[in-house]
C-alpha cells in the first residue's frame, strides 16, 4: 500500500474514533452473518419433517402391502375351501338323488316282496302236508307264526322274510340228519304213544314203548304198515338218535323208484 494512502486511512480512523462514529469497513453489519445461518436452519427443519412425512407414508405403504398379501392368502384359501366344498355339495346332491330314486322303487319292492312272501309260506304249509309225517304239529304251528307276522304292522318286512329262510332252513336240516322223538300214533282205528324214528326223508319209522310192534310210514299207500321184521334196526337207529352214539349201518324201508310220468 502506498505511504500517503496509509497515512490517509490512519489519519481516517483516528478521526473517527474522537468523534465517537464507527469506521466504515472495519465491521460487516449483523444480518449480513445470521441470514444464511437462518435459511440453514430452516432448511434443516423443513428436511427433518419431510424425512418424517416421507417414514410415515413408507411405514403405512409397508402395511397396506401386508394387508394386501394377506387378503391375498386368505382369498387363495377361501378359493381352495369353496371348490372342496362345491365338489362336496354336487356328492351330496348325486347321492340325494340316487336315495330319491330308491325310495320311489321302495313301494314297487313292497308290492313284489309282500306276495312272494305269502307264496313262501303257502308252498311251505303244503309241502309239510305232502312230506313224511312226522312232527306235523310242531311244523304247522311254525308256519302258523308265519302267517300271523305277516298281519303284525309292528314287524318289519326283512325280519318276516329272515324268519321265513329260517324256517325253509329248518325244514333241509331235517333231510340231512337222524332224529326221534316220542309221540301219539293214530292207526288201526286207536292212537298210541311210540317213538318214532326219521332218517333224514328217506325213512318214517316207529316202535311201541315196550318193543312189542314195529312199523314204518309207506310211502305208496300213505299209510302205517307193521313190519317188526325192523324191530333191532329200528331199535339200533333210536339209540344213535337218543345217546349220539357213532352211526351205524340201519335196515330201513326205502320205496321202489317208480317210472317217471309220459306226457302226453
Amino acid at each position: 500500500m502506498p505511504k500517503t494512502r496509509l497515512v490517509e486511512f490512519m489519519a481516517a480512523g483516528c478521526l473517527a474514533l474522537a468523534l465517537g462514529v464507527p469506521a466504515i469497513g472495519f465491521a460487516a453489519p449483523p444480518s449480513s452473518l445470521e441470514a444464511p445461518l437462518l435459511v440453514q436452519n430452516e432448511t434443516n427443519q423443513q428436511s427433518q419433517q419431510s424425512q418424517k412425512k416421507i417414514d410415515a407414508i413408507a411405514s403405512k405403504t409397508n402395511d397396506a402391502l401386508q394387508t394386501y398379501l394377506t387378503t391375498m392368502q386368505q382369498i387363495d384359501r377361501l378359493k381352495a375351501y369353496n371348490s372342496q366344498i362345491s365338489k362336496l355339495i354336487q356328492s351330496q346332491q348325486q347321492q340325494m338323488a340316487q336315495i330319491q330314486r330308491q325310495m320311489s322303487q321302495i313301494g314297487d319292492t313292497q308290492k313284489q316282496v309282500m306276495p312272494l312272501m305269502q307264496q313262501m309260506i303257502d308252498a311251505l304249509r303244503n309241502f309239510i302236508k305232502l312230506d313224511l309225517p312226522f312232527q306235523v304239529q310242531d311244523r304247522l304251528a311254525r308256519v302258523q307264526q308265519l302267517e300271523d307276522l305277516m298281519s303284525d304292522a309292528s314287524v318289519t318286512d326283512a325280519e318276516r322274510f329272515r324268519q321265513i329262510m329260517d324256517a325253509y332252513m329248518a325244514e333241509v336240516d331235517y333231510g340231512r340228519n337222524i332224529g326221534s322223538y316220542r309221540g301219539p300214533l293214530a292207526a288201526g282205528g286207536k292212537t298210541r304213544t311210540v317213538d318214532f324214528l326219521r332218517i333224514g326223508r328217506i325213512a318214517l319209522m316207529y316202535q311201541t314203548i315196550d318193543g312189542s310192534e314195529t312199523g314204518f310210514w309207506n310211502r305208496l299207500t300213505q299209510q302205517w304198515q307193521i313190519d317188526n321184521d325192523l324191530s333191532d334196526a329200528v331199535a339200533k337207529g333210536l339209540d344213535v338218535a337218543t345217546s349220539g352214539t357213532a352211526t351205524q349201518l340201519l335196515i330201513a324201508p326205502v320205496p321202489a323208484p317208480q317210472p317217471a310220468e309220459t306226457q302226453q
